[in-house]
């Protein structure tokens, strides 16, 4: 659904010298709405929702450009926490969502010979791994 919208955004970086592709994720919590399916708790066990992780594109003057990218998720019931498992490789974490959407910036940035691209993420983007 959002591939058209996505390809346009691509073409308006070819406008613009440099575009800052900013990520973070948000919460859409459901919790006081009954019967959604495939909802999964937030934070907390008692909040249910989903989790969107969109790529923003915004030239250094604040204008949007649209999203180059969006993941989105429901944290199965039982997982709360689990990201901090160090046993479990990045691959079955929720913060691969950061890579990924690195290397999709990357790899789009090698079509754009006339647009720099800036990667912007939150201190969660920070990975060990």
């Amino acid at each position: 659904m959002l591939a058209p919208h996505i390809a346009c955004t691509e073409a308006r970086l070819r406008e613009h010298p440099r575009v800052l592709c900013i990520q973070d994720t948000t919460e859409l919590d459901y919790s006081t709405k009954k019967g959604i399916a495939g909802l999964g708790p937030l934070n907390y066990e008692s909040r249910w929702g989903l989790y969107l992780h969109p790529t923003l594109a915004v030239t250094p003057d604040r204008v949007a450009l649209g999203l180059l990218d969006l993941y989105s998720w429901a944290r199965e019931p039982g997982r709360l926490g689990q990201e901090k498992d160090t046993n479990r490789p990045l691959e079955d974490k929720e913060s691969v969502r950061w890579v990924d959407g690195f290397a999709h910036v990357n790899e789009l940035a090698e079509s754009l010979s006339e647009t720099r691209l800036t990667y912007i993420a939150d201190r969660e983007g920070d990975l060990y791994e």
